[in-house]
């Protein structure tokens, strides 16, 4: 084994011993890591015990480290003739902000673009000054605290203050919430990002949005912001290359005799004609209806077929249907007898 893997293999900062995948590891499998690691480790979805934004930074860095690396071999062994179309993780991922982005499979598939709310921080209100209420000529300092939103009572030889119940803590009788803050005296202030999304994005890609993270530095600049694609296929459902593998459980008539299904796809609902004799474990692969790969071109769609059987006990007619079925068609061809010692003898 070569000095430098060996001492890679063993180095903490190893991006494949991050993501806990071995060192032969191709993309997919790098990419189901990824996946794995950050659904466990994300800011936004670990929880508080589980908040470490450190070690998701890490994980993001590592699986773009593999992949650039992946990226160059392949250029390398092609020429460097690899089309490329464009980087979804640009800077540094150890700076800014991480997001996971819901995008629905189709919406996923075609491209488009979405508006997220991002909330940054607590603040004063700016319509009330801090203070929830709206000042007028009816309002007028609460009699029972003076107008100073608390107020003393008896605790033992001590005096405890507490909050006015009169007025609330506001020190005003008469007054009006502020309709901004609802009379906290305070916002969270947010903005509106509109993303870009590229056709044929896939679950846990990272979109890196320049400008649009947290404020940092005196002049108030922003950092990059980073989100993390979630693509929920339907249950069963997982690409492939290009493709899109699916389960399809058809009749077990259907499939002893053929017909016309109809196949769930990423364009919805399609018709499709099984040929007799199909068994559990084959396939139907409708062309051009799968998922969008690098260069734009559309992957097929793989329906992996299974047989449901009926539920039920045959009752009569059905029981005697069946068993004229079995004679009339065999499940084995019949055998031809072998000639026996006697055969070629003359009588």
């Amino acid at each position: 084994m070569p000095h430098d893997r060996f001492d890679r293999s063993r180095n903490q900062d190893d991006p494949r011993r991050i993501l806990g995948v071995p060192e032969e590891a191709g993309m997919d499998e790098i990419t189901q890591a990824f996946r794995r690691k950050v659904l466990l480790t994300h800011p936004d979805a670990a929880g508080p015990e589980s908040r470490d934004a450190e070690k998701f930074r890490r994980i993001v860095l590592a699986y773009k480290t593999l992949r650039d690396e992946l990226r160059r071999h392949v250029s390398s062994a092609s020429g460097g003739n690899t089309a490329q179309t464009g980087e979804e993780c640009t800077g540094a991922p150890s700076d800014g902000a991480y997001v996971f982005l819901e995008i629905p499979p189709s919406e996923a598939l075609k491209g488009g673009s979405v508006t997220i709310r991002l909330s940054e921080k607590e603040e004063f209100c700016p319509r009330c000054d801090g203070s929830g209420q709206i000042p007028d000529e009816i309002s007028a300092p609460c009699g029972v605290c003076g107008g100073h939103g608390t107020r003393d009572v008896p605790w033992g030889d001590r005096h405890l203050r507490i909050v006015c119940e009169h007025c609330s803590g506001t020190g005003m009788e008469n007054h009006i919430p502020c309709p901004d803050c609802r009379g906290q005296g305070r916002i969270i202030s947010s903005r509106l990002i509109h993303v870009s999304i590229p056709p044929g994005i896939r679950d846990g890609d990272v979109l890196t949005l320049p400008g649009q993270g947290p404020r940092r530095g005196a002049r108030g600049e922003r950092d990059p912001l980073h989100a993390v694609a979630r693509v929920d296929l339907p249950p069963g459902w997982r690409i492939q290359g290009a493709d899109v593998h699916a389960p399809l459980e058809m009749d077990v008539w259907t499939a002893l005799v053929g017909g016309c299904v109809g196949i769930q796809t990423m364009d919805g609902t399609v018709p499709a004609q099984i040929p007799p004799g199909t068994v559990a474990g084959d396939t139907h692969r409708l062309h051009g209806r799968g998922w969008v790969d690098k260069n734009g071109a559309r992957g097929d769609h793989v329906a992996e077929i299974s047989i449901k059987m009926p539920q039920q006990p045959p009752g009569g007619l059905a029981s005697s249907l069946v068993h004229i079925l079995k004679v009339v068609w065999p499940a084995e061809a019949a055998k031809t007898a072998l000639p026996g010692p006697e055969s070629g003898k003359r009588k």
